[in-house]
């Protein structure tokens, strides 16, 4: 399929709006990244691929929703410094990549249609998002969290754990370093 190639519009500053084309299957490494006036953006279903930065410091971008069935996963740094970005959509995961969403002080809706079973969470992949006020964990959600995925978070946000019998099973599924 086409692609949109490592780079290809990173620091288009004027770049405000993009619908991606259906004939495009790949958004490779830094493709968008440093697009500061980037406010709209509209994904296609037929881009089943993402590249680690592909979104970077696109600061004015507020809302992204996934349209396909099916995201792999969150890629490295992908929307890492949207400091305007407040609502992510998507379908379903199975990885959330280190420092996903790092630095999306706004962020406060993470919205996952039809769930996180099983799904890998890499290092600080909430990474000092103090726009939510509160972040729910269900059992079964997530086969692995990785160290410092809430770091930079403050007392007024509060992650709240279902379905465990006690803080003792939780920690032997997941270790401590997420909490740290």
């Amino acid at each position: 399929g086409n692609n949109i190639g490592q780079y290809f519009f990173d620091g288009c500053t004027s770049l405000k709006s993009i619908k991606i084309p259906d004939c495009i299957s790949t958004i490779n490494a830094y493709g968008f990244a440093n697009c500061t006036a980037l406010e709209e953006l509209q994904l296609s279903a037929s881009t089943e691929t993402y590249g680690n930065y592909c979104f970077l410091n696109c600061t004015s971008l507020k809302t992204v929703v996934f349209p396909a069935e099916i995201i792999m996963g969150i890629m490295s740094h992908m929307f890492d410094g949207c400091t305007a970005l407040e609502r992510v959509e998507v379908q379903s995961l199975v990885m959330l990549n280190m420092y996903g969403f790092a630095g999306c002080t706004s962020l406060k809706e993470f919205i996952v249609h039809s769930g996180l079973s099983g799904a890998m969470v890499y290092n600080n992949f909430f990474e000092g998002c103090t726009g939510f006020t509160e972040f729910h964990i269900y059992k079964g959600q997530y086969s692995s969290m990785a160290s410092e995925m809430f770091k930079g978070w403050t007392e007024e946000q509060t992650i709240y754990v279902h379905g465990f019998a006690s803080y003792e099973e939780l920690i032997a599924l997941y270790g401590t370093a997420w909490l740290d």
